[in-house]
């Protein structure tokens, strides 16, 4: 089995005109890393723009004496001044490394020195979309992982407040992490996503812009609702009327934004098999409008 080593040079081509790829060049010598070789590589501050290549010999042109040289991929746009480039190296018995390099626009980039491949099991995220939609009540944000390994979990921020948390679930395909920010008031705010690493490292989403505002009150209401504790099974009951006789549904979250129960609903719910704690909850129909919510406490 040939052993290769990593040695640490690593080359950036810069766009010379409108519309070319970046490709990424990587030149590895003999040493005690075994084949094949996968390198993956991202635009921290580039959702989605991604390349990876796994290696064992060389793929563009002539291979350097003593070693071999791959082209890893091509981005899709140059970088700019600033940025961090960070790039992970996997070799066939599992070992790994990462390198985080600051890019300017000044020609070719260069890793300095080497990057060392150690046993244990790789960590790293490979971020590939990330979006944050307010639907008149709540604000929903969804991360897309396309790859992660050994992460411990994820918090969403919102103005550098965390709202809640969610296990990694550290799979290799792709993979839709989803926050509900359910205490949200009228104004302006900041998310974004700290991916934390099992060795308490932090990578950062970019930072998304919301805009929540007040839905208009109608004139005449065509529903109500209220919620009414039954102490002796400490199942509270949920009581509406909707005019028109209009089916409605409901949706409880936990004080995290974690959905825990939906239902179709055509009278009064009775909420069951839940552990005692705070609880959210929304009614939706086709009659309702503005903000349909309630909050509920079980005890047992």
């Amino acid at each position: 089995m040939k052993k290769l080593l990593l040695a640490g040079i690593l080359l950036f081509s810069v766009m010379l005109f409108a519309g070319s790829p970046h490709p990424v060049y990587l030149i590895v010598t003999n040493g005690d890393v075994v084949e094949p070789l996968t390198f993956t590589a991202d635009i921290v501050e580039t959702v989605g723009d991604v390349t990876d290549q796994t290696a064992t010999g060389s793929d563009w042109n002539a291979s350097i004496p003593g070693g071999i040289t791959v082209q890893c991929g091509s981005f899709a746009s140059q970088w700019n001044a600033g940025e961090t480039l960070h790039v992970v190296a996997i070799d066939g018995e599992g070992k790994t490394g990462f390198y985080d390099l600051v890019l300017t626009t000044d020609g070719y980039q260069y890793v300095p020195g080497a990057i060392t491949l150690e046993g244990g099991a790789p960590s790293g995220v490979f971020f590939s979309a990330f979006t944050a939609e307010f639907d008149g009540e709540f604000v929903t944000v969804n991360l897309t992982v396309a790859s992660e390994s050994n992460m411990s979990h994820y918090n969403l921020i919102r103005s550098d407040v965390l709202i809640s948390t969610q296990d990694a679930a550290n799979i290799t395909s792709e993979h839709v992490y989803t926050f509900t920010d359910v205490e949200v008031e009228v104004g302006t705010y900041e998310y974004w996503v700290e991916a934390v690493h099992s060795d308490g490292e932090i990578t950062e989403t970019v930072v998304l812009s919301i805009e929540i505002t007040e839905n208009p009150v109608p004139e005449t209401t065509l529903w109500s609702f209220d919620c009414v504790n039954n102490n002796a099974t400490a199942n509270p009951t949920i009581m509406f009327n909707i005019g028109n006789e209009a089916d409605a549904n409901i949706t409880i979250y936990n004080v995290k934004g974690e959905v825990v129960k939906t239902a179709d609903l055509s009278g009064n719910y009775e909420v069951t098999d839940l552990s005692s704690g705070v609880y959210l909850f929304k009614l939706s129909s086709e009659m309702m409008t503005g903000k349909n919510l309630g909050k509920f406490v079980i005890v047992k």
